[in-house]
């Protein structure tokens, strides 16, 4: 196993795979819609999406709130690579684009919904730094605004390693095309992965760490920063958890008496 750089490494990594990897076409409407609807009723809704990466998500959910009206959706990454991806599948500018590092904050306010998705926040590998995060997305919101936050299911992923601390992993793409072949190894609550990309001609090397945050801890940082929970479910799919989710999903209401206290 490799030494795994930290969350800031990624995008440099991944940028030139991550569209193969995560296929947008995999987002589906279901789960788009239950995210537009967290903003629903808001004549001119303004969306932060910490991490937002290539735009897997932002742009079809972007494009659901506009039809109902005017919106504001300002996507923050710490990579630069990842954000220039986003540009060049977004050349009206409607994603505002900010490079920012969502451990240390974003310049921006007055958002009605956060959000801080498909595991992102468990590419903060150090506990107290993920609870720095969310006091960020506290200070980035509206009196009463929503934070959605989305984890790796630790339980999964301990069932999936077992009694083994490393294991390989062969998954084909593309009708077997690509392959992504996956070493992991699983220390709890820190799991390193590294990964390598195979097409016919050409190979590439990735690595990241997660942190396996539970849903216990997540609600507990999220109530020290002000917030209050208004569910979990099952990824972004808007679903009661089950013992199969591979992601898991808090939602969070920032409590008027917590934005009071901080002026």
């Amino acid at each position: 196993m490799t030494n795994v750089p930290d969350h800031s490494d990624y995008g440099r990594q991944f940028a030139g795979i991550y569209d193969d990897l995560f296929p947008r076409e995999n987002v589906t409407p279901g789960q788009i819609d239950w995210l537009a609807a967290l903003a629903g009723g808001l004549s001119h809704p303004h969306v932060v999406e910490f991490g937002v990466g290539t735009g897997r998500i932002a742009l079809p959910l972007y494009d659901a709130l506009r039809q109902h009206g005017p919106v504001d959706y300002v996507g923050v990454d710490v990579s630069e690579e990842m954000l220039e991806a986003l540009r060049k599948k977004n050349p009206d500018n409607s994603i505002t684009t900010l490079t920012a590092d969502m451990v240390e904050g974003a310049p921006v306010a007055g958002a009605d919904v956060v959000l801080c998705i498909c595991g992102t926040i468990s590419m903060v590998a150090d506990a107290e730094a993920q609870r720095q995060t969310l006091r960020n997305a506290a200070e980035v919101l509206r009196p009463g605004g929503t934070l959605v936050v989305e984890i790796h299911n630790p339980d999964l992923v301990q069932r999936m390693h077992g009694n083994q601390r490393r294991i390989t992993l062969a998954v084909p793409y593309h009708g077997g095309d690509h392959v992504l072949v996956t070493f992991a190894e699983l220390e709890p609550p820190v799991w390193r992965v590294d990964h390598c990309w195979v097409a016919r001609d050409a190979a590439t090397f990735a690595s990241e760490t997660s942190r396996l945050t539970t849903l216990t801890e997540l609600d507990t940082y999220a109530s020290a920063a002000g917030f209050s929970v208004m569910g979990h479910y099952d990824g972004l799919t808007g679903a009661p958890i089950h013992e199969n989710s591979a992601m898991i999903t808090g939602v969070y209401r920032l409590d008027n008496e917590a934005s009071n206290l901080r002026g």
